[in-house]
């Protein structure tokens, strides 16, 4: 992957920004998306919901489980490629404070992805889930509703939903046909 990386620092264009995202980081951008959507859905739509009952919910807390280690591994690779490749001249609305709420609303989603993956882990190593999901001890899952970790997750889930329904869709959708900035070509796969 550090070929790739170089490789890209090489072009004969390595003084000014590219037109566009490293590929990589667009390949991990939209897979992330991919994974946060599902394991918002496993978790709030159908584990939360759910009675604690381990014969309907081992499989699927499983896959919560698997989805968010991907994603905490998937955010550490972002940030490494964002911070190891060129990117595009940051795109202006020519309002200073969308331009600031646009910083700060993609790095408050850095931030609640990797809080997220934290408090996840922190309740499922209190709860000692890896042994009941993963492992061979048996019996009902442990009322996880009054860890803070869990409570902090649980909230986190609703601020991520925010930052990208409300804030992040609505700025590229303002940037894409109001103003007709490249920034969401810019983060699109060719």
């Amino acid at each position: 992957m550090n070929d790739v990386l170089l490789r890209v620092r090489r072009t004969p264009t390595a003084g000014r920004h590219p037109s566009r995202y490293h590929p990589i980081l667009v390949a991990l951008h939209w897979i992330s998306a991919v994974a946060v959507g599902l394991a918002v859905a496993t978790g709030k739509l159908w584990l939360e919901p759910m009675p604690n009952a381990p014969s309907d919910k081992l499989v699927l807390l499983g896959v919560h489980m698997a989805l968010g280690s991907a994603i905490l591994a998937l955010t550490i690779a972002r940030l490494f490629v964002r911070v190891s490749t060129p990117r595009p001249k940051r795109a202006t609305t020519g309002s200073r404070l969308l331009d600031a709420m646009a910083v700060v609303t993609h790095y408050s989603l850095y931030a609640a992805l990797l809080l997220m993956a934290g408090t996840g882990l922190a309740t499922a190593l209190m709860a000692g889930y890896p042994a009941i999901v993963f492992g061979d001890r048996a019996g009902p899952l442990p009322d996880t509703s009054g860890l803070l970790p869990r409570l902090v997750h649980g909230a986190v889930g609703w601020a991520i939903l925010l930052l990208v329904a409300l804030i992040d869709l609505a700025g590229q959708l303002i940037r894409a046909r109001i103003l007709d900035a490249p920034a969401t070509r810019a983060c699109m796969p060719e």
